[in-house]
């Protein structure tokens, strides 16, 4: 779907748009400006390239990239410079936590600090919409918990944030409005605690007749 909303893939089919409530331009957003357009398609792409790169080259044994300058990357999209982008970089690292670990190759990281290398490569592109893609799966309990209060900052900052995820723990402490999607369809759209109590929403999470039994469940003990 985010690939979709950033024109990385074409709809086969029907429209797909943006009608965001942004903090810096309220209630609406759209790519009238194109170079705005880019910076959240590049974002979204270049979360993995160097990355993969990186990884794909230690497997040939060939150098590798390092962490300062797979972040770098995002940066020279609105720096020419390269140490304004390595400085940039820098400042992103502090963010995300990855300051300690900038001349590490990318592909020494453990699966958290990937995952926190994906979101300060599209932090460095300074956008006002992140894109976030499951960026939390894979990651156990105490890395997510980690992980949140990064995201969170991010959103505290004024960055508009559109993320798909499966972690119910993010969702339910990050989202100001949860949309819900089942075999392809739009069950329910609400904010975190309507979602929760919504009977399709644990339906499709619990399996059929869940709602129910949960309903007589607290109904029993109250």
């Amino acid at each position: 779907m985010l690939r979709i909303v950033a024109n990385v893939l074409p709809i086969t089919g029907g429209a797909a748009g943006i009608l965001i409530r942004l903090r810096i331009d309220p209630w609406h957003f759209q790519f009238a400006d194109r170079r705005v357009f880019y910076r959240v398609a590049l974002g979204f792409l270049v979360s993995a390239l160097l990355l993969v790169l990186a990884i794909e080259r230690a497997r040939f044994g060939a150098w590798l990239v390092a962490v300062r300058e797979n972040i770098a990357v995002g940066a020279y999209l609105r720096r020419r410079d390269r140490a304004d982008a390595l400085a940039e970089a820098d400042r992103v690292a502090r963010r995300v936590g990855l300051d300690r670990l900038l001349q590490l190759p990318a592909a020494a990281l453990t699966v958290a600090g990937r995952k926190r290398l994906e979101l300060a490569r599209a932090l460095a592109t300074a956008p006002r919409l992140l894109l976030l893609d499951e960026v939390l799966a894979g990651l156990n309990p105490s890395e997510i918990r980690d992980v949140v209060p990064v995201i969170r900052a991010i959103r505290d900052d004024g960055v508009t944030i559109l993320m798909v995820e499966h972690v119910m723990q993010a969702v339910m402490s990050l989202c100001e409005r949860v949309h819900v999607l089942a075999q392809g369809r739009l069950i329910a759209h609400g904010t975190p605690a309507e979602i929760a109590r919504d009977p399709r929403v644990i339906e499709a999470y619990l399996g059929q007749g869940a709602a129910q039994r949960l309903a007589s469940g607290a109904s029993g003990h109250a």
